[in-house]
């Protein structure tokens, strides 16, 4: 559920304005957006950087396809990922 709320509230409002998506202030926004998504995971330091990659990826979605679901999608994959790599190294790394 968290991909679909966090995507609406930082890359809904620029799904919203999709037609302006050429214009210089779209890409502006874009760019507040990504930093406050970022900001909001309580990350520091080099661990910003993913999530400023996702950010600006999720707002190349919805500029070139002009459609919702694949920044969804493509939070959805990152999230799994993550989770995957969590589980896989407290299952089978061992000290």
């Amino acid at each position: 559920m968290a991909p679909v709320l966090e995507e609406g509230l930082y890359r809904g409002p620029l799904y919203l304005f999709r037609k302006w998506s050429e214009h210089p202030l779209w890409w502006a926004a874009a760019l507040v957006l990504t930093l406050l998504f970022a900001l909001s995971h309580t990350r520091a330091g080099l661990a910003l950087l993913p999530l400023l990659t996702l950010g600006m990826a999720s707002v190349w979605l919805v500029a070139r396809t002009r459609k919702f679901w694949p920044s969804i999608a493509l939070h959805f994959c990152y999230n799994f990922f993550l989770l995957s790599v969590t589980v896989f190294q407290s299952l089978y790394w061992v000290d």
